[in-house]
């Protein structure tokens, strides 16, 4: 399930060298902090980003503009997590949202030593998102 997991405004700070556009790393690492959100949602160990797939810049973002970032886990392997990150933006200058990136995002869950461990060994107990239980049954 598409799920908002963060949203943060855009500040001079974020801009590029050339100082009109926020710097593609910065919505980069935007996606990986909502990701990690969401992984903390129903993990009880950490998780590494191992993997950044067919990711394309639509439209820039700007100073002001609201950024929303969607995550949908698509899939669940023994070690793995595999979900697909949309970043819409609010425009401060038009009050429009549009798209600006999405991207698939692959993350291995990890014990306190950093070495792989089963997903399903670390599920929270309290887990209610249907979609990941579906998944985690799945496996």
């Amino acid at each position: 399930m598409r799920e908002l997991s963060l949203k943060t405004v855009v500040f001079p700070r974020d801009m590029w060298a050339g100082g009109h556009n926020a710097f593609g790393g910065w919505i980069m690492g935007q996606m990986d902090i909502a990701a990690s959100v969401r992984i903390q949602s129903f993990l009880t160990s950490g998780a590494l980003t191992i993997t950044v797939s067919n990711m394309h810049f639509k439209k820039p973002v700007h100073v002001g503009d609201i950024v929303n970032v969607y995550t949908d886990v698509t899939a669940i392997g023994n070690t793995s997590i595999t979900m697909k990150i949309d970043v819409e933006v609010v425009s401060h200058a038009t009050n429009t949202e549009h798209c600006v990136t999405e991207a698939e995002f692959k993350f291995v869950a990890v014990d306190e030593n950093g070495s792989p461990i089963s997903v399903a060994d670390v599920v929270r107990g309290n887990v209610k998102d249907k979609d990941i239980l579906k998944l985690l049954n799945e496996k």
